[in-house]
């Protein structure tokens, strides 16, 4: 009976680990229902968490979307997007990765999170402005709590697009990698003939356009500039592009 208790309390303390004799599918599939349960479970039964300090460059429209995302008035929501997921396969697809200890910056879900376990990180730490899960901190990118070379690795996927402070939030990044630690940031770019008022969830936040937005390899490399770029990719779609890159620190 103690066994069968403890293996209950396994799952729902966030320490389960898929062995690695599973497939790779399979895995994917277990992680994104298995969030959607814990979503349940800490949405309803706990308490919605989001900070009360926003960094000015962040923006309350921003902070309000997300919440908007969670919670629509009538029922929680769950609706994690693949996208999200392409900079954690991204960094695990990378042969020289270090999986002792990972960082995702704005997970909004826990799915990606989850996936990391999967895939054999350990140590994974997730930051956002607000939070209804116990593997999620509440914080700031751009003013994080942790030390110095703390992190491995790093994954921020469609996130440092609705900073007005990219270049600190970029800082704070490189501040808590340690040394040979890779970063890999997702973003989509925005064609400059696109009316973005097509997209109603961009005008629901703080995102800006122009020829400074992170969303190019000039302009991540500025940003990065300190770190030598491994890797980068642009994928076309109707908006532009979707944007993959990753930058390791030496």
């Amino acid at each position: 009976m103690n066994n069968f208790s403890n293996k209950i309390k396994r799952i729902f303390k966030h320490t389960y680990l898929m062995p690695s004799s599973i497939v790779s599918r399979i895995k994917f599939f277990f992680a994104w229902e298995y969030g959607f349960v814990r979503f349940i479970y800490f949405f309803i039964i706990k308490k919605f968490k989001s900070t009360d300090k926003i960094h000015t460059a962040t923006g309350i429209p921003g902070v309000k979307y997300q919440k908007k995302a969670f919670y629509d008035g009538n029922i929680p929501v769950y609706r994690p997007s693949e996208r999200t997921m392409l900079p954690l396969f991204f960094l695990n697809s990378i042969p020289s990765i270090n999986k002792n200890d990972l960082l995702v910056i704005g997970p909004r879900y826990e799915t990606e999170i989850l996936l990391a376990k999967s895939f054999g990180f350990k140590n994974v730490v997730g930051l956002d402005t607000h939070s209804y899960s116990p593997l999620i901190e509440v914080g700031d990118m751009h003013e994080m709590r942790f030390n110095d070379n703390s992190f491995n690795s790093i994954i921020c996927g469609w996130t440092i697009n609705y900073s007005d402070d990219p270049a600190l939030a970029a800082k704070e990044m490189i501040r808590v990698m340690k040394k040979n630690a890779i970063v890999v940031l997702g973003v989509q770019q925005i064609n400059e003939n696109f009316d973005t008022s097509q997209l109603p969830s961009i005008q629901q936040t703080n995102q800006k356009f122009g020829k400074d937005r992170p969303d190019t390899k000039e302009n991540l490399d500025k940003l990065f500039n300190d770190l030598e770029r491994i890797h980068y990719i642009e994928s076309p779609n109707k908006y532009g592009a979707v944007v993959i890159a990753a930058y390791m620190k030496t």
